[in-house]
């Protein structure tokens, strides 16, 4: 289906951009201001690189006799038009040859991509020029160099802007989106701007200096606004470069061709040197946002556990310490610890794998999040040891009831990804509340202390420091404590 409509989009159109290239002919001669069918024909080719080898020449063959038809059809003679056609395939099939090779995929996201994408084009029009350089002097004794630069100029200048406009809007299309009145108010502002510039220079004024100040205002718009933006401003500001001087306007020259020339030559700078900018600052961007990306996740790995995504010991000791100071500076009233290790863990590991393993822990940790409250901190602290933070409360009755939803979530069976269902998994809980008088790490021991409490009382259990209920009494490191085991 693509290589019919290939076969029916492409020679309409190659033709199409052939009448309106000789549409652009300068006093009567067969120079025409731009070329637009340079463009075509290679994205023409690209389009179709994928094709099988015969399918590939029979695209070219088509190509050379839509070519043929098409100037024979605007006014070009027979010998011309032959001669054009083979001008036109050397210029579509080198230039296409250039980008694919070495290349899987033909983009323009990046300088280097631009900078092979312009020794492709001038590889591509020099050869072509060549051979239109060498009908023209044998036909009608044409001066060598003016006629090559003529023709590679234009040809260059038309390839150039037509695949980069092609390349940047297929790969990212100009979207809308909703702006802010500022952003409005600047964009008509500068859209104000550069038409008065480009209306003063190529077209109240003509002379030859004055046309580049043009270049001043392209490269703030390269700069400020993204490439497929800059893309846009290149093919507007192209098509009045070229009507002005259709119009007899734009430079001032007495020989047609020498204007021809210099109209050529400055879209090809305009497209050197805002494509060149516009990519540059886009790739910069881009190359910003990856190294705060990579910053991101060095830091999330550094306070995170790389398995389950919870906080590591270094970030629940660090929010510890921090909900302990708040205590101690009067702003809240105590803080909640939970410790949790699983019973039974190891029969997973033992029985089907430490790939298993993992995804019961993974499966924990999300049902672990699940019974806590949004301003709690869940932290895997290692293996298969977890805790969880309760900032900010003096309710030993909410922090034991967020231990009892968390007893009872891990004891839900879980369904391992080899189709067996293991039911045999609890937790032993230990539960401190902190009054500020101590550092983390003591809380945490003490936490841990409740929790081997629990494991010696039968497992499944969660046990819970008695000085707790005594108004934050100074904590002993040996208190005695109660469990409360599964019903």
């Amino acid at each position: 289906m693509r290589s019919a409509t290939s076969l029916i989009v492409f020679p309409l159109v190659y033709a199409l951009s052939v009448a309106a290239g000789r549409a652009t002919r300068l006093g009567g001669g067969e120079v025409a201001l731009l070329w637009p069918a340079a463009a075509v024909g290679v994205i023409w080719l690209l389009s179709v690189r994928q094709c099988g080898k015969w399918e590939r020449v029979g695209h070219v063959a088509l190509l050379a006799v839509v070519a043929f038809a098409t100037n024979l059809a605007t006014g070009a003679s027979t010998p011309l038009s032959l001669w054009f056609v083979l001008v036109n395939v050397v210029l579509s099939v080198v230039t296409v040859e250039i980008l694919a090779a070495g290349r899987g995929e033909v983009a323009l996201r990046d300088p280097a991509d631009f900078a092979h994408l312009v020794a492709a084009v001038a590889a591509g029009t020099c050869s072509a020029a060549v051979l239109a350089t060498g009908y023209f002097a044998v036909t009608v004794d044409a001066p060598l160099w003016e006629t090559f630069a003529l023709f590679a100029v234009r040809n260059g200048a038309t390839a150039l802007l037509g695949l980069s406009i092609w390349l940047i809007l297929r790969d990212r299309p100009v979207r809308p989106r909703r702006h802010s009145a500022a952003s409005v108010g600047e964009a008509l502002l500068v859209s104000c701007g550069l038409a008065v510039v480009f209306f003063w220079t190529f077209w109240l004024d003509s002379t030859q200096p004055i046309a580049f100040i043009s270049l001043v205002p392209a490269m703030w718009v390269a700069l400020r606004y993204s490439t497929p933006v800059s893309t846009v401003f290149l093919l507007l500001a192209g098509a009045w470069i070229v009507y002005a001087t259709l119009s007899n306007r734009g430079f001032t020259a007495d020989d047609v061709q020498l204007r021809a020339l210099l109209a050529q030559a400055m879209v090809c700078s305009l497209t050197l040197v805002v494509l060149t900018l516009s990519l540059y600052r886009d790739s910069r961007a881009q190359l910003i946002a990856q190294l705060e990306q990579a910053r991101d996740r060095a830091d999330r790995l550094a306070s995170h556990d790389s398995l389950t995504g919870l906080a590591n010991r270094a970030l629940f000791t660090q929010r510890t310490e921090h909900a302990l100071a708040q205590v101690r500076e009067g702003v809240s009233g105590g803080v909640g610890l939970i410790f949790l290790d699983l019973d039974g863990f190891k029969a997973v590991n033992d029985t089907w794998g430490h790939a298993e393993g993992d995804e019961v822990l993974l499966e924990v940790s999300s049902r672990v999040e699940a019974a806590i409250e949004p301003t709690d901190t869940a932290a895997r602290l290692g293996g298969d040891e977890f805790a969880v933070l309760c900032p900010a409360t003096v309710d030993i009755a909410r922090v034991e009831a967020v231990a009892e939803r968390l007893r009872a979530a891990l004891r839900r069976p879980i369904r391992l990804s080899v189709g067996d269902t293991y039911d045999q998994l609890s937790v032993s809980v230990g539960v401190v509340m902190g009054h500020g008088q101590c550092d983390a790490e003591t809380l945490l021991r003490r936490a841990d202390r409740l929790m081997y409490h629990a494991k010696r009382s039968g497992k499944d259990c969660v046990s819970i420091d008695p000085s707790t209920s005594k108004a934050f009494a100074t904590a002993d490191d040996g208190a005695e404590s109660t469990s409360r085991s599964a019903p």
